[in-house]
């Protein structure tokens, strides 16, 4: 399918199969059609409406290329990964195979053109680095799943330029995923991202081995697509792990943010086997172990060649540990998953497995690649920023330890779970109950270096703009506007549209999630005595942006949030509909983000140290010892009031200091009490504590059987 539609006569927009162009200068008509979309999309209107010309909303695969002399605002990939398949009517037909190609062409030059003279600035290329690019014009009537080929010739590097060198490998794999984007879903969860690249170049140099096996890997971790990324961007990981808990809701505010009931049927556990969000999340999480699987064979088979080189077994682990966290991931949310470790594995041989046995699995694969892993600093900037380290295994040792109990329960839907005491790890040669495995992992990160930042500024300090110098962040999604394809949405989609407009982002604000009542209840707002992290989590009141108020577009008044007076559906006629609801404030605003806000400089934190504290503290409690001095560090470090040591405690301050950072869920799962009621929620059923296996995959593979309690 070949399709341009014209805007002002000018064909700009170009349509190959799945994937649709906006090509040209900066201006307004490419956002516009994407709003546009988007707000189709969002439920705000039923029709996309372009050049006089009225779409259905379906799904598109968008990207979008602007012509500047700053790359900073010329490089740009705008991609809903939510949509896939473009719907058309009769603009078919209206360009003939020639324009296409010429256009494409065009198209295909420009990026020539910029990359080269990216790297020309970026990394100061000299002459005898002879770096180059190709690049591949594909038969239009196929779908366009490599857009870029990346040759890079050789990349002279010395002692003294480490940073220069993991600078190179991200910004390296950033174009290498920025090419991938262009690709269907499908062809990228079947093809290997360089297995256009020859051989000989690809994988000649430990530097290049690494680029082709590794660091391609980490942009996955913080892709910007939506459905993507372990912060899940927008409609995937994080979203599932959020908005079905107690700590946060996305209220449908008249007709914005319905959705079809997407969001109310999140939060009241009324989700099914075609739920989108499932749906992104699973193809997502797989799609990367496949990428792990394509690794890891490279790898064998660079090692059976050259079995003295040192280097293949080290980043043979370093992918078996990324591998690892999303089965995790995998395990902790869908249970009873296919454990497949190649890519070499037919679909007919792809079995389910039960969830203990996935749990065993994980903690193989990551006793087994702890011993290689690096001991640097993944959330400090250098070479293993951003990257799978031992502390950022040992988090995961601890997570699985705490979780055993609920992992190694094959059947969730009765009242009963096997005993954590009779669950064994063995650390350093002596045989634990998981309890005890927690305490011990928690105690190696901490002789890792990793410690709580102190005060109240230092609880802030994890999450500040540029926030690479925190002691407590132990696996960061690094983000930055020029380097990385990471996006952090969740800002934008709690703020009200006036605190986007006055930080200067004119869609920085989508009016959306906010802190439910029982998060508010815990905080102790309204009380004579709130945590101190209320307002370090949540804008509650009037809004102060450059130490003005913001004025509240619709009455002319200071905008004030109402954090009690939220709903799960508001109809639009009542007054507290647009400013109900507690917001988030724990990432601070940076003024330079891009994308309306997006994209940011706080690095997002997938792991961080008083999480571990706390692990450690629940551990010894649950294990019959004493857990007052960890709770304590954590409440002292902000100046809270003393808490007892209890599991109720325990839980309760797991919300206190980890709200928005996509634990909630689990937790819950883990005490207990995931089904439990609460306002706008009757209490569930229990075999809603496991997602479902979507339709499509069953579908597809016949040795897959859903998980209990859900149809097929």
């Amino acid at each position: 399918m070949e399709i341009v539609i014209d805007i002002d006569n000018i064909p700009n927009i170009l349509n190959l199969d799945k994937n649709i162009i906006f090509f040209g200068k900066n201006s307004n008509y490419k956002n516009k059609v994407i709003n546009n979309i988007d707000d189709c999309l969002l439920g705000k209107s039923k029709n996309i409406l372009i050049n006089g010309n009225t779409y259905n909303s379906k799904d598109f695969n968008i990207i979008s290329i602007n012509e500047e002399n700053d790359f900073t605002n010329e490089f740009k990939f705008t991609k809903s990964n939510t949509l896939k398949q473009l719907i058309y009517n009769d603009v078919i037909n209206k360009i003939n195979e020639d324009k296409i190609i010429k256009y494409t062409n065009e198209i295909f030059d420009v990026i020539d053109e910029k990359v080269n003279n990216l790297l020309d600035r970026k990394i100061n290329k000299k002459s005898d680095n002879n770096i180059s690019f190709q690049i591949e014009i594909p038969d239009v009537n196929s779908i366009i799943d490599k857009f870029t080929n990346i040759y890079i010739d050789d990349v002279l590097l010395n002692d003294s330029s480490i940073s220069k060198s993991m600078k190179r490998k991200l910004l390296y794999s950033f174009f290498i995923a920025a090419a991938m984007s262009f690709s269907g879903c499908s062809s990228f969860l079947e093809e290997n991202p360089v297995d256009q690249m020859p051989e000989s170049e690809a994988y000649k140099n430990p530097e290049m081995i690494y680029l082709n096996t590794v660091a391609n890997l980490y942009t996955k971790i913080g892709a910007d697509a939506g459905g993507s990324g372990l912060a899940g961007t927008d409609r995937g990981l994080y979203d599932l792990n959020t908005f079905c808990a107690d700590d946060a809701i996305l209220p449908t505010r008249g007709g914005d943010w319905d959705d079809g009931g997407l969001w109310r049927d999140l939060f009241t556990h009324n989700w099914g086997v075609n739920n989108g969000l499932i749906i992104s999340t699973w193809d997502y999480l797989y799609g990367v172990i496949v990428q792990c699987n394509q690794s890891i064979d490279k790898l064998t088979e660079l090692k059976e060649l050259d079995p003295s080189n040192e280097y293949f077994d080290i980043y043979k682990a370093e992918v078996r540990g990324i591998r690892a966290m999303y089965y995790y991931y995998l395990l902790d949310m869908f249970a009873r998953v296919p454990i497949v470790e190649s890519s070499l594995t037919q679909m007919k041989d792809v079995k389910q497995s039960e969830r203990s046995e996935v749990f065993n699995f994980v903690k193989k694969e990551l006793e087994e690649s702890i011993p290689l892993l690096a001991d640097e600093k993944s959330a400090d900037q250098g070479e293993y920023y951003g990257r799978m380290t031992k502390a950022a295994a040992y988090f995961l040792m601890a997570k699985l330890a705490l979780n055993a109990e609920v992992y190694t329960d094959n059947d969730w839907t009765d009242q009963s779970r096997p005993d954590g005491k009779n669950i064994k790890f063995t650390v350093d040669g002596t045989e634990k109950n998981c309890w005890e495995a927690t305490v011990a992992y928690c105690d190696k990160i901490k002789e890792c270096g990793y410690s709580l930042n102190q005060g109240t500024n230092g609880f802030l300090s994890n999450f500040v703009v540029n926030n690479e110098g925190s002691k407590e962040n132990i696996f960061v999604i690094p983000m930055d506007p020029t380097l990385y394809k990471a996006r952090n949405m969740y800002l934008v989609r709690s703020r009200h549209y006036d605190v986007g407009k006055a930080l200067g982002f004119g869609n920085g604000g989508w009016n959306g999630s906010t802190a439910t009542i029982e998060a508010m209840n815990a905080f102790g707002y309204g009380s004579a005595n709130p945590d101190p992290r209320l307002e370090l989590t949540y804008y509650t009141g009037k809004v102060i942006v450059n130490g003005e108020e913001v004025i509240n577009s619709d009455t002319g008044e200071p905008l004030e949030y109402k954090p009690m007076a939220v709903k799960l559906q508001f109809d639009k006629g009542d007054t507290n509909m647009k400013t109900a609801g507690a917001r988030m404030y724990k990432y601070a605003d940076d003024a330079t983000a891009t994308e309306d806000g997006q994209c940011p400089h706080n690095d997002w934190v997938l792991f961080r140290y008083s999480d571990v504290v706390l692990m450690r503290a629940e551990a010894l409690v649950r294990n019959g010892q004493s857990g007052q001095a960890d709770l304590d560090e954590v409440r002292n470090r902000v100046g809270a009031s003393f808490a007892e040591a209890t599991l109720d405690n325990l839980l309760k301050e797991r919300l206190l200091e980890l709200a928005w950072e996509g634990w909630r869920r689990q937790d819950l799962v883990r005490f207990g009490r995931f089904n439990d009621a609460i306002t706008y929620r009757p209490k569930t059923e229990k075999y809603l504590q496991v997602f479902p296996i979507h339709a499509n995959t069953l579908a597809v593979n016949k040795n897959l059987t859903q998980n209990p309690g859900y149809a097929k």
